[in-house]
């Protein structure tokens, strides 16, 4: 065999090699690059036993049909339970009444147990914001649910909800959390921007909280939430 044969079956070989390399390492790049979502927790046992028990006790009270119930399993210490009456002063029941449908809170109620009986993820592990949130779309593009989690979405919200929540980009519908020692941190829905553990908002998002079944109010052109009429 010549000397130019055997440089051309060199070259040959060398770009059959690179042609063989080089889509892999352009498939791994953006992989390596991609953030995992957060494992979803169906199994109260596997949370914390301070969280697994205000979880339930939460949603035994839900239950039990009394909104007074709740009145108790706040925190009202530093880092108090953050509702969205904080600014107007009201006595947090009479606030949870105020928004429910029915003006007794049985529907805030139904919402807590909705919610608490779906998955959950642990955000912010070990920082400030630390918290076990239900429900676990917190953590989801919604745009990216599969069909067995659109059904989970279906069993919280409406199909215009979660199509206002797709437009939107995050989840911003009701949610709860808990720190990991039990503290219930908050209970919230809108695009809550002291919601640190809840979604990505920013300041001065926040729109009193929907009655349920009302359609969630999208943002206009300057990202603010349109008032109240």
């Amino acid at each position: 065999m010549s000397k130019t044969c055997l440089l051309s079956a060199a070259f040959i070989a060398f770009c059959l090699n690179f042609a063989a390399y080089a889509p892999q390492a352009a498939v791994a790049k953006p992989a390596a690059v991609k953030a995992a979502a957060p494992p979803v927790i169906y199994n109260s046992n596997a949370l914390p036993a301070p969280v697994r028990l205000m979880r339930d006790t939460i949603l035994s009270a839900a239950k039990s049909g009394d909104i007074e119930a709740l009145r108790p399993l706040f925190t009202h210490k530093n880092g108090a339970t953050r509702l969205m009456s904080e600014e107007s002063g009201q006595d947090p029941i009479a606030y949870l009444k105020t928004i429910s449908a029915d003006g007794q809170g049985l529907e805030i109620l139904a919402s807590l147990v909705q919610i608490l009986q779906t998955g959950a993820v642990h955000l912010n592990s070990g920082g400030k914001e630390d918290a076990y949130v239900w429900p676990y779309f917190v953590a989801l593009s919604p745009q990216n649910l599969s069909r067995a989690q659109i059904v989970e979405a279906y069993e919280i919200m409406s199909v215009d909800d979660l199509d206002t929540i797709k437009e939107i980009g995050h989840y911003i519908y009701f949610r709860l959390g808990l720190a990991p020692d039990g503290q219930w941190r908050f209970f919230l829905t809108g695009d809550d921007s002291s919601d640190k553990a809840g979604n990505n908002a920013t300041e001065n998002s926040a729109p009193a909280m929907p009655k349920r079944g009302d359609n969630i109010a999208l943002p206009d052109d300057s990202g603010d939430l349109p008032p109240d009429e």
